[in-house]
């Protein structure tokens, strides 16, 4: 029986509770046993269980051992906590993060220094779509490799209540996928060719907070990458696009990815055969992930709980994970969007436009909610995102 901690309940830390208590439900072999959150009125939903509950980080960590510690907060307090983590908890056998890894990406060196690769994996949720492993095989069964690619990745967050450090969060998911299906290896060079990126105070966070990017990237000696992220967008929209070669190194292929749409975890990959006459293409092949696939118990959580499953298997060495971003694929994709936010302080448009904000702890209420009716036996999927495409 693994042990398990969890820190932080706001909508992260609530898609993450639903996928453990599943586990805990359905396989048996772990336990939720603590809770951290600052707000104690979240912590009021666990306090008639078996689940114990702190307010401080350091609480959970001396008044306990976990052997899987989660870290569901913000980006900007997941530094001090994998410090704390190090320095009160030696039991642990890993942790789980809630991507970024990090906020800064000098923190990320001083990780790499008291960590190993296996004891932290970041949660990219979107590598742990069911169409990913489909055409990661039949790429591997027919010799293509990625020679382009291009995403769209945005949602609407203006006057959202929830801190933010800009849209580099954002494109973060969009940069691992990228990474992950052109198999390209942590530390590979890469070159920021251009980009134009826009700053507003249409967050909670600051007066100027990067909401809109565009940009070109090159990674290695072959891939071009170029995509737009948003947090000003109309509703959410989750797309990457690849170009791939054969063997011989002639283009022959797009693949489109639509993520999240509908619902979170509803998932397609549509491939084409591009190389025809007459500029035309052709659709061979079609992959989903619908309501029909998923779990009622595990609606808009699916693939977090996929993320679960991968790492607790692997911790109890039933099988080897080859999706799971650890610490180095981690450190890679901060490497990244650090370099990409530095870029935008150089060129960037500053549009102070939406005026004062407030923050507003009604707007956690259907969190709360949903964890209740979690609790007491009454199953049903995350309210933010069966209700709200902006999430």
């Amino acid at each position: 029986m693994l042990s398990i901690a969890l820190i932080g309940m706001g909508s992260a830390g609530s898609r993450f509770l639903r996928a453990i208590l599943y586990r805990e439900k359905i396989k048996g072999d772990v336990k939720l046993v603590a809770i951290c959150d600052r707000n104690r009125e979240r912590l009021e939903n666990f306090y008639n269980t078996n689940i114990k509950t702190y307010q401080k980080v350091n609480d959970l960590l001396i008044n306990g051992a976990y052997d899987i510690i989660v870290i569901a907060t913000n980006e900007n307090s997941h530094f001090n906590i994998l410090k704390d983590i190090k320095k009160y908890s030696t039991k642990y056998k890993r942790i789980l993060v809630e991507k970024l890894l990090v906020e800064k990406f000098n923190q990320v060196r001083d990780i790499l220094s008291i960590y190993d690769e296996n004891e932290i994996a970041v949660h990219f949720v979107e590598r742990h779509s069911l169409i990913l492993k489909y055409l990661l095989n039949w790429m591997q069964t027919n010799n293509l490799t990625v020679k382009r690619a291009s995403f769209f990745w945005g949602k609407f967050r203006l006057y959202d209540h929830r801190p933010t450090i800009g849209v580099t969060s954002e494109i973060s998911h969009p940069i691992d996928l990228i990474l992950m299906i052109s198999n390209i290896k942590p530390g590979t060079p890469f070159e920021i060719l251009g980009g134009t990126y826009v700053y507003s105070d249409f967050s909670i966070s600051g007066k100027q907070v990067l909401d809109t990017i565009n940009v070109n990237l090159k990674i290695g000696n072959e891939i071009l990458v170029n995509g737009s992220s948003s947090f000003l967008w109309e509703k959410r929209r989750r797309n990457v696009q690849f170009y791939l070669a054969n063997s011989e190194g002639i283009v022959t292929y797009m693949v489109v990815l639509i993520f999240d749409k509908p619902h979170w975890d509803m998932d397609i990959c549509r491939v084409y055969k591009v190389n025809l006459p007459y500029g035309r293409k052709r659709l061979i092949n079609t992959w989903k992930v619908n309501s029909n696939k998923i779990i009622s118990e595990l609606f808009c959580v699916h693939k977090t709980s996929i993320f679960i499953d991968e790492n607790v298997n692997e911790i109890k060495g039933l099988r080897e994970s080859f999706t799971l971003a650890k610490l180095s694929s981690s450190a890679y994709v901060q490497e990244i969007v650090s370099s990409l936010h530095s870029h935008s302080e150089l060129n960037l448009i500053d549009t102070p436009i939406f005026g004062e904000k407030t923050f507003n702890l009604n707007h956690y209420k259907k969190v709360d909610e949903a964890v209740k009716d979690y609790l007491t036996g009454k199953i049903r999927g995350n309210d933010f995102a069966k209700t709200d495409e902006n999430f």
